[in-house]
């Protein structure tokens, strides 16, 4: 390269870091976000589903709170059933239950199991950084009554010790959002590529920079994943790769 470049770039960082005060720790600041960012490759809804462009999905009321995924993510999510039809899902992590009874909407063939923490454990479970993460109703509450929840089983127990044996094979859609420790999100990433089908996809919420232990976790299944762009999921999804 041209060392002309080289010196012009050399004083462009000079002259910015000399009158602007906030260059160099935005410009650190950059770095350590980029540093912070997982490994999988970036995908737009549409550039990995294009079927979506043309949907339209159950998703209900929606109540905004920092614990519960957004818009985006819960149309991510009722889409994805809608075009895998997926006929056994297993979420971990129910918490209040809103997620599950998406993905009972949404699937309307399938039998949803999910799993928990037992009521006495249940803040454990699913804790956010945010102070508003107290659940209101108890364990999935929000599909308690519901048409959908004839086809939900609630299960309950420590993810890390729970005998998933009897899904060995069976289950075509697996949602992870429980603990958000490392060894929770290994240990329920090893349990969901053993109850999967062949052909079935694993959807991780909250890889995002504020969960660093979900990331690395993620990162480090060797399994090819892609992050959906403007969201905190992640999904492995054979089709895709």
């Amino acid at each position: 390269m041209d060392l002309r470049y080289w010196y012009r770039a050399i004083q462009s960082l000079g002259s910015h870091a000399k009158h602007d005060p906030r260059f160099l720790p935005g410009l650190l600041s950059a770095g350590l976000a980029a540093d912070s960012r997982g490994r999988a490759r970036t995908v737009f809804i549409h550039a990995a589903y294009p079927q979506m462009k043309e949907l339209e999905v159950e998703m209900g009321l929606i109540r905004y709170s920092s614990y519960d995924q957004d818009p985006l993510e819960r149309f991510f999510l009722a889409a994805l059933c809608q075009i895998k039809r997926p006929k056994a899902i297993f979420e971990i992590g129910t918490f209040d239950g809103r997620t599950t009874r998406l993905l009972a909407r949404n699937a309307p063939d399938a039998r949803v199991f999910t799993l928990d923490l037992p009521p006495n454990d249940a803040s454990l479970a699913t804790l956010q950084p945010e102070a508003d993460h107290v659940m209101e109703g108890g364990i999935g509450s929000a599909f308690a009554g519901t048409p959908e929840a004839s086809r939900i089983e609630q299960l309950l127990g420590d993810s890390r010790g729970f005998d998933f044996s009897p899904w060995r094979r069976k289950v075509d859609l697996v949602v992870i959002d429980g603990g958000h420790e490392y060894d929770c999100v290994s240990a329920d990433t090893s349990s969901a590529q053993l109850i999967l089908k062949a052909d079935g996809v694993i959807v991780w919420d909250d890889y995002d920079p504020i969960w660093p232990s979900v990331i690395r976790a993620v990162d480090e299944s060797g399994l090819p994943v892609m992050h959906v762009v403007n969201t905190g999921l992640a999904v492995n999804d054979p089709s895709t790769t």
